[in-house]
Formats: C-alpha cells, sequence, structure tokens
C-alpha cells in the first residue's frame, strides 16, 4: 500500500492512505446516496491490514441532505474545513474522539447543519 491510495469499506464509504508506516487513513468520501446515521469508525480493514482512521477530509459530506446522525471514532483527531457543511438535516453528531482538539476542526465544518443539532462528546 502506498500513501495516496484509496480505499473503500465495506458499506460504500471511501479512505485514503495518509501514513503507510502508521497505517492511517483519513475518511474522503461517504457511499454514494447515503442517508441516515453516518459512522466514521475509529479502524477499516483492507485486505489482512488494519487503519486508524485519523481525519475527516474537508467537504467529506459538503451538502448531503439526508444524513441525520454521525458517530465520529476515537481515532479521528482533525476535522476539515466544511466537512458537514450543509447536511440540512444533520441533527446529532457523536464524537468518541479524546484527541480532536477544537483548533483540528476546520472552518465552517459543521456550519449549515439543522438548527437544533446536538454534539455530544463521549469521551469527557
Amino acid at each position: 500500500m502506498v500513501k495516496g491510495t484509496k480505499l473503500t469499506d465495506k458499506k460504500g464509504n471511501t479512505y485514503k492512505v495518509t501514513n503507510v508506516k502508521k497505517k492511517e487513513v483519513t475518511f474522503v468520501a461517504q457511499k454514494k446516496n447515503a442517508k441516515g446515521t453516518l459512522t466514521i469508525p475509529a479502524t477499516i480493514t483492507a485486505g489482512k491490514q488494519k487503519y486508524k482512521v485519523t481525519a475527516i477530509a474537508a467537504k467529506a459530506c459538503k451538502g448531503n441532505r439526508k444524513i441525520t446522525k454521525v458517530t465520529i471514532g476515537k481515532n479521528v483527531k482533525s476535522i476539515g474545513k466544511q466537512a458537514f457543511y450543509g447536511c440540512k438535516k444533520l441533527k446529532k453528531i457523536t464524537i468518541k474522539s479524546t484527541s480532536l482538539k477544537n483548533k483540528n476542526i476546520g472552518k465552517q465544518a459543521f456550519s449549515k447543519i439543522a438548527k437544533n443539532a446536538k454534539i455530544i462528546m463521549t469521551s469527557i
């Protein structure tokens, strides 16, 4: 596996290898026509290798008006700008990561989502 290789999990979500030695990937896109609950896992398996999901790419889910809940896995350290921008029905975001800091959340990552959306940090 080389840096930049794209992987698809069994749910149809796409990831990109960002660190071969540490076996890390970034979530880059949800499956086509994703709706309801989106889970960005702590790890994915490709072939016989297990990779940590450590980031969510910029604009990964931008404009998806059908997802209502997102769960972000415990290994995510950063969220790109506008990752969930315009996800108007997104009402609940559960963040399981302990290493995700405010400074590592890109501009407008959660802008223009549902007005009464709740963000739950399970690691606190």
